[in-house]
């Protein structure tokens, strides 16, 4: 018997974003190792830096991708998964590639910026578009609900032993 904690899903719509380029610094955030693994995965190229970008296009990521005009490398990567968004924060994780995901049909958001992974239920998008500590602003003078209730925040070394724990329990259990 498979038995998991952590990041659980049932039948449910993720989508993720994982940012490429930024075309006003000229800045690229990936090596070519993990953009091949990316696309080895799976994920195609975008020019949106939105996830909700991912989440409206119904993962129809064709529409996403750059024009046979575009000059540039591609904004980001995308990809979407209709369950079992846990297999793919794991391998991210796993591979120590930094991204933005919005689960359970926008629900939560979880983020990983490298080295902390960030799960925000509720209040993910605005925290996807404008940082984890935009949501501070609906936690202050509040004396029942605080920012540590709702966000959680791991290490990617706590995620990942978790993570190693519950596979191997998993397989013990097969």
């Amino acid at each position: 018997m498979k038995i998991r904690n952590g990041f659980v899903s049932n039948s449910s719509s993720s989508s993720f974003l994982i940012r490429y380029w930024d075309f006003h610094e000229q800045k690229v955030f990936l090596t070519e190792e993990q953009i091949k693994k990316l696309e080895d995965y799976g994920f195609k190229p975008v020019n949106t830096y939105s996830i909700m970008d991912i989440e409206c296009a119904d993962w129809k990521l064709e529409s996403l991708a750059p024009d046979e005009n575009w000059t540039e490398p591609p904004l980001s990567y995308g990809f979407g998964v209709t369950c079992n968004q846990s297999d793919v924060v794991e391998w991210l994780v796993a591979n120590e590639i930094p991204f933005k995901a919005l689960c359970h049909y926008g629900h939560e958001s979880i983020i990983f910026d490298g080295e902390k992974i960030y799960t925000i239920p509720n209040f993910g998008i605005e925290a996807e578009m404008y940082g984890v500590d935009s949501v501070d602003e609906y936690f202050d003078n509040k004396k029942t609900l605080k920012k540590k209730d709702i966000v959680k925040v791991r290490s990617k070394n706590e995620y990942k032993k978790t993570t190693e724990s519950i596979l191997n329990l998993s397989s013990e259990g097969s």
